[in-house]
């Protein structure tokens, strides 16, 4: 006489393919969640930048994408490509690229790139507020009216007593 075979009981089957197109659902779902992140961080990625046109003698017109309230300077080329710098394009929104942490962060407007010739900028009103703590790499050293540096812009012109500044290849002094 034969062993009897086993009975698979019908509730068992239906619980176990149950849980099988649970799990294919979920997989489903994570692998198109996926492609869309992937889709939309390749739209969010830094293009590779032409060859850095000069603006004076070994300067290019420079902005950092991954500091808040970053504005055009004149930089060294050999920075452009490191630390978030690129080469500024004027009209440009770079607010894509700026961190997540940036995104609700007020600055104060830079001033037009002409301005960048003058030695020392005006502080405009209304001033900021509110700043970020996080510094630019030097060059360019951001110079107050005080004789202080100051890692940002922003930083420099929410001080009361900063009535301009300008931005130095070298480290500020006391005039």
């Amino acid at each position: 006489m034969e062993p009897p075979i086993p009975q698979i009981k019908k509730p068992l089957v239906l619980i176990m393919s149950f849980l099988l197109i649970i799990t294919v659902a979920i997989a489903g779902l994570f692998y198109f969640q996926i492609q869309k992140l992937s889709s939309e961080l390749s739209q969010l990625q830094v293009p590779v930048q032409p060859t850095p046109t000069p603006i004076a003698k070994n300067e290019v017109l420079g902005i950092q994408t991954n500091t808040c309230c970053s504005c055009p300077t004149k930089v060294s080329p050999s920075i452009i490509g490191t630390n978030g710098w690129v080469i500024y394009e004027e009209g440009k929104d770079y607010s894509i690229f700026l961190p997540e942490t940036c995104r609700n962060v007020v600055c104060q407007p830079c001033p037009p790139p002409e301005e960048q010739n003058q030695t020392k900028i005006d502080c405009k009103d209304p001033r900021p507020e509110v700043c970020t703590m996080e510094c630019i790499e030097n060059p360019p050293y951001i110079c107050g009216s005080d004789g202080k540096s100051y890692c940002t812009v922003c930083q420099a012109c929410s001080n009361k007593n900063v009535t301009w500044y300008e931005m130095k290849a070298s480290a500020c002094t006391k005039e």
